[in-house]
């Protein structure tokens, strides 16, 4: 939704200056819809086993939350032109994003305990 919302916005910014929808690229689909599922999967696998292993909520809260940069370097990246995805090479880093991100989320299942999250001991 919220790239539905930017993708209309950037359109109607630099209506007057292309006359024509021209956003989002054909590059961008797999970052979108193939590569950013994938982080989300990846947050919450990562969210969960962080928090099997620290004591506290905010500990685990303020620990997932440095994941967030690696969604923005990746934005910001492909954004000024720094990292060009082809469409090849975006799907290939969702691939790989999706491996990394199954692998976490199954040994983040078999590790979390929560009796243990619920008295707070380790």
């Amino acid at each position: 939704v919220s790239f539905l919302f930017y993708t209309v916005v950037l359109n109607a910014a630099a209506w007057h200056i292309f006359e024509r929808l021209w956003f989002p690229l054909p590059t961008w689909y797999p970052l979108i819809f193939w590569i950013t599922p994938g982080l989300a999967v990846l947050g919450i696998a990562a969210t969960v086993l962080i928090s099997t292993r620290v004591r506290s909520f905010m500990a685990a809260y303020q620990a997932s939350a440095s994941l967030v940069l690696v969604v923005v370097a990746l934005l910001v990246g492909q954004v000024a032109g720094v990292i060009y995805l082809t469409v090849g090479a975006a799907l290939l880093v969702g691939l790989l994003v999706w491996m990394v991100a199954a692998a976490l989320s199954w040994v983040a299942v078999r590790t979390f305990r929560r009796k243990t999250l619920l008295i707070g001991g380790n």
